[in-house]
């Protein structure tokens, strides 16, 4: 989407069955030009927009490994930026969950998951 790094632009969710969902990611590597700092505030607009507590990249069909979290968004605050998330450790212990996503509008799945993980980014 134009503009998705250089203004702030309202994003639009891309929707569960587009192919682009499926297209591979790249590493960000830009941590110096002011992009992911525009990129992020993107990102956080649409998943408060959409009254989400995380928002992935690939979903507004940007192609890198970004995403942002909130957990509780009534604390605006709180949000996290990963960039090229790598998972080095899961727990054997799981626990289930139910989850949505907000590219899936109206379905909430239960999702098994490991308890714990330890990720660099």
């Amino acid at each position: 989407p134009e503009g998705w790094d250089t203004s702030r632009v309202p994003l639009k969710v891309v929707k569960y069955p587009h192919p682009l969902l499926r297209k591979k990611t790249q590493d960000w590597t830009d941590f110096e030009s002011g992009r992911l700092k525009t990129f992020a505030f993107n990102l956080f607009d649409a998943m408060y927009r959409q009254n989400g507590v995380g928002m992935a990249a690939p979903q507004m069909g940007v192609y890198f490994r970004v995403f942002v979290f909130n957990p509780t968004p009534e604390k605006v605050k709180k949000g996290r930026l990963i960039t090229n998330p790598k998972i080095l450790w899961r727990s054997e212990e799981t626990e289930e969950m139910e989850e949505g996503c907000l590219s899936v509008p109206g379905m909430r799945e239960p999702v098994r998951r490991p308890e714990r993980i330890e990720v660099e980014y």
